[in-house]
This record gives structure tokens, C-alpha cells and sequence, in this order.
């Protein structure tokens, strides 16, 4: 993802625009509208009924939207850091590395932590595609806790807050970064 927004801020190639396009036209479908193919996909590798198959459809899901976020953060910074960081006898990658993506940092944070909570959070996906009932994420088992009749208020309470801790958790351990970040790597010492 950082790779690719860097790419798309940055360099010149052709079909840059097309590609960019797709990448808008991928958040504009819904996500309920993919599930039959991504069904057919992950029956197809073996990875139907099972997390890593639910991770890795959520993870091919949050690419699009994150390569062009971080494309936004690129595209705040200037060429000319990366040209003095190259002239100063960085490579690109080099560049990237140690002048860049430090002032891009909150950026980075943010999408993390905005990936994190939204694939924690997934409902439909993991209702879908994992078919056995003790293999089930933690949304989906809050969501089992309710049929037609009756509904268990207090276990789903507990179960939500329970939900809401490795959220916290990582917002605690990345907070700093969110500041940090903002003009480091851009002073040359």
C-alpha cells in the first residue's frame, strides 16, 4: 500500500490516471456485491471457513482505500525533499525510507488504525465465509447471541466492551505517533 501511494504521488507512467480511476471505482462498489466471487475464490484456494481466507479478503478489500489515502499524504509533501535526500546521495528507496515516510508517519498511524478497526469491526465477510459456528469472530459471535425471540442484553454488553479493548489497546500504543511524526525527517541532522 505505502509502496504503491508513494508510486502514485510521485512517478510518472503511463496509465497512472486509469489506475487511479480503478482505485476510486473499486470504493464505490459495495461490499455485499463481491461476496459471491470472493465465495467462489476462497472455496476454489481452500480457504473457505477459515481466518486467514477472511483476513486475506479484508486485506484485498482495504488496499484501495489506503493506497489512495496515503497517496494523499505523498502528495502534501514535496518533490523537492526527495530530490535534495537524492542529491545528498540517497536512492530512492533510501529517500523514502528516511526522509518521507517519517513526515508521513501520522498518515501511516491513521490508515493503520483506521484498517485495524475496520477489519476488527467486519460483520458481513466473516458472516459469509465462515461457515462453521465455533470458527467465528467476535462480531459475529455477538450477533449469534440473538435469535428472532430473545435477545441476552448483558452478555452482548460484556461481549462489546470486550470488543472495544484491542481497539483502545492500539490507539494507546500509536497515539504518540499520531504527533511525532509531523515534522521529523525533515531537517537533515
Amino acid at each position: 500500500m505505502l509502496l504503491a501511494a508513494y508510486a502514485l504521488s510521485r512517478l510518472r507512467f503511463r496509465g497512472k490516471g486509469l489506475v487511479l480511476l480503478l482505485l476510486v471505482a473499486t470504493q464505490m462498489l459495495p461490499q455485499i456485491m463481491l461476496l459471491v466471487p470472493l465465495f467462489v475464490m476462497l472455496r476454489v484456494a481452500g480457504l473457505l471457513d477459515s481466518l486467514a481466507g477472511v483476513i486475506l479478503a479484508e486485506l484485498l478489500g482495504a488496499i484501495p482505500f489506503s493506497a489512495l489515502l496515503l497517496k494523499q499524504f505523498f502528495d502534501q509533501i514535496t518533490p523537492e525533499l526527495d530530490d535534495a535526500a537524492m542529491i545528498d546521495g540517497c536512492g530512492r528507496v533510501q529517500a523514502l525510507a528516511l526522509v518521507i515516510m517519517p513526515l508521513i508517519l501520522p498518515g501511516i498511524v491513521a490508515v493503520t488504525i483506521f484498517n485495524f478497526i475496520n477489519v476488527w469491526n467486519a460483520l458481513i465477510l466473516p458472516t459469509i465465509l465462515l461457515i462453521d459456528p465455533t470458527n467465528v469472530t467476535l462480531p459475529v459471535a455477538l450477533m449469534l447471541l440473538r435469535d428472532r425471540n430473545t435477545s441476552v442484553w448483558g452478555m452482548q454488553a460484556a461481549g462489546g466492551m470486550l470488543n472495544l479493548i484491542p481497539s483502545l489497546i492500539l490507539f494507546a500504543i500509536v497515539q504518540r505517533y499520531l504527533i511525532s511524526g509531523l515534522s521529523s525527517g525533515a531537517v537533515k541532522g
